[in-house]
C-alpha cells in the first residue's frame, strides 16, 4: 500500500480529515461531500456511523447516536455500545476519527486492509482548533497513543497558521500576536508573544458574542413576522432552531438580489410568505453594529498583553462573524492581516518547513509526564477494567547519572483490537 500522511482536525463540533500522498500536495476528503464531518457518532451491536448519517440517528432520539464529545465524557462512567462491546465514553473520539479513516481507505485509497491493521504505520497528525483547551488536547493525544497510534503528532491550529504567515511574508515581526476565531457563535481570543511558542501565551473565549448579527435580523424579519402576522402562540426559539439552514439560504441569497420574497412554513404546519428588503436589513445592521460586545472584548484582551499597538499584530482567521466587527479592527489598529488561506495551504508548512513545523509538536512535551494522567482500558474491553498502574523500574545506562526522570506507566500497545462484526 502506498504511503500517505492524514491530518485529523479536531473541534468541539466538527472533524476534518486532509491528506498528503506525496509529501506535497494536500486534498481535503469531502466524506458524504462534505468538507467538514458534523462530529457525531451512532454504533450498535452491528454496524457504527460517523457525520451526517449519525445526525440522522441523534436527531431521531436514537440512544445509541452521541454528540457534544467534550461535554460528553465530564460524566466519567459513562459508557457507549460499540459492536456489542461497552467502552468508556472518552474513547468515541477515537472511533469516530478510525470510522473517518476507514471512509478514507476505501474512497480514496482503495486499501483491502482497513485502520486496526495500519493503526501502528499511519502518519497521523491532530491538529486543533482553539475551542479545545489545553487539557483536552493532553487528553484526545494520551488516547490515540494507548489506542495503538504509535506514530502520532498533535498541533495546535493556530501555530501553524502564524508559522505558515510567517515563512510566506505574510506578517512581519512582532513582539506579540493576537488570533482572532470566530466558532459555533463564541469569540476564540488567543495571544502569542514567539512564533515559537507552540502553545498560546493567554486565551479568553467571549461565549455568544460572534454571532452573525444578520442571522439575528433575517429572523427577526422572517420568522417574527410570520408568527405575529399570524397572531400564533408559538416558540420562538423552537422556530429559530428549527429554520436555522433557511435563514443562512436567505443570509446568501441576499448577496445576489435586493428584494425577494421569501416562503416559510411554521410548525403548526401554516406557510407565510414574507417580503425581503437588502435596504431594510443593511439599515438594522449598521445601527446594530455600534452596539456589539466583540470588537470591546478584543480591545480589553489586547490591554491584558501590555503590548503597544505598534508591537502587535491581529491575525483575524476562519469565518468572521461580522464584517462590520473586521473594520473596526482595522480602523482602530495599525497592523491587522485577514487570513483567508485553507487548511490545505496552511499545512503547507509540514512539506516547507518541517523543522518548523514540528517543533509545534505537542506530543514530544507529553512524553515525559505520561505517569501522571489516568489510564483507560485498551480497545473493545469484554468487560470494561482499569489497566494496572504499576511502576517499572528506568535503567540508567549512561556514565554520568542524570536528574530522576519522571515516573511512567510504559504502556505497550497490546495491538489492535478485534475486527467489529460484518
Amino acid at each position: 500500500m502506498e504511503e500517505f500522511d492524514l491530518y485529523i482536525l479536531v473541534g468541539r463540533k466538527r472533524l476534518k480529515l486532509i491528506y498528503s500522498q506525496n509529501r506535497k500536495d494536500l486534498r481535503s476528503f469531502r466524506y458524504e461531500n462534505n468538507s467538514f464531518t458534523p462530529f457525531y457518532f451512532f454504533s450498535d451491536n452491528n454496524s457504527s456511523l460517523v457525520g451526517e448519517k449519525a445526525k440522522l440517528k441523534f436527531n431521531s432520539s436514537n440512544t445509541n447516536a452521541h454528540y457534544n464529545y467534550f461535554e460528553l465524557i465530564k460524566e466519567v462512567t459513562k459508557t457507549f455500545n460499540f459492536f456489542g462491546n461497552e467502552q468508556n465514553i472518552k474513547l468515541l473520539i477515537v472511533r469516530a476519527v478510525e470510522k473517518l479513516i476507514n471512509e478514507f481507505l476505501n474512497e480514496i485509497i482503495f486499501s483491502t486492509k482497513n485502520i486496526y491493521e495500519l493503526k501502528d504505520k499511519i502518519n497521523l497528525n491532530l491538529v486543533f482548533y482553539s475551542d479545545i483547551n489545553e487539557n483536552e488536547i493532553n487528553l484526545v493525544n494520551d488516547l490515540f497513543k494507548k489506542e495503538g497510534f504509535t506514530k502520532i503528532k498533535s498541533f495546535n491550529y493556530n501555530y501553524l497558521l502564524l508559522n505558515y504567515l510567517d515563512l510566506n511574508r505574510k506578517v512581519g515581526s512582532f513582539k506579540g500576536y493576537i488570533t482572532s476565531d470566530s466558532i459555533d457563535q463564541d469569540l476564540h481570543l488567543s495571544y502569542y508573544d514567539s512564533l515559537k511558542r507552540n502553545n498560546y501565551k493567554k486565551k479568553d473565549v467571549g461565549n455568544k458574542i460572534a454571532e452573525n448579527p444578520i442571522i439575528k435580523i433575517i429572523a427577526e424579519r422572517l420568522i417574527g413576522y410570520a408568527i405575529e402576522s399570524k397572531g400564533f402562540n408559538l416558540d420562538r426559539e423552537a422556530e429559530l432552531k428549527k429554520h436555522s439552514l433557511l435563514l443562512i439560504d436567505v443570509a446568501e441569497k441576499l448577496k445576489s438580489k435586493r428584494e425577494f420574497y421569501q416562503d416559510i412554513t411554521l410548525s403548526n404546519g401554516v406557510t407565510e410568505k414574507v417580503k425581503i428588503k437588502f435596504s431594510q436589513i443593511n439599515n438594522t445592521l449598521i445601527t446594530q453594529s455600534h452596539f456589539t460586545k466583540d470588537f470591546g472584548f478584543i480591545q480589553e484582551f489586547h490591554k491584558k498583553t501590555n503590548l503597544q499597538q505598534s508591537d502587535v499584530i491581529f491575525i483575524l482567521h476562519g469565518d468572521i462573524h461580522s464584517t462590520h466587527y473586521a473594520d473596526k479592527i482595522k480602523s482602530n489598529y495599525a497592523h491587522v492581516y485577514v487570513s483567508e488561506e485553507p487548511s490545505t495551504e496552511i499545512f503547507q508548512l509540514f512539506y516547507k518547513d518541517p523543522e518548523c513545523a514540528n517543533k509545534g509538536n505537542l506530543t514530544i512535551i507529553r512524553e515525559s509526564d505520561s505517569a501522571e494522567r489516568e489510564t483507560f482500558p485498551p480497545s473493545l474491553p469484554p468487560p470494561l477494567k482499569k489497566t494496572s498502574n504499576k511502576k517499572k523500574p528506568v535503567t540508567n545506562k549512561s556514565k554520568k547519572s542524570p536528574p530522576p526522570l519522571p515516573k511512567s506507566n510504559n504502556l505497550k500497545s497490546k495491538g489492535p483490537p478485534p475486527l467489529p462484526k460484518k
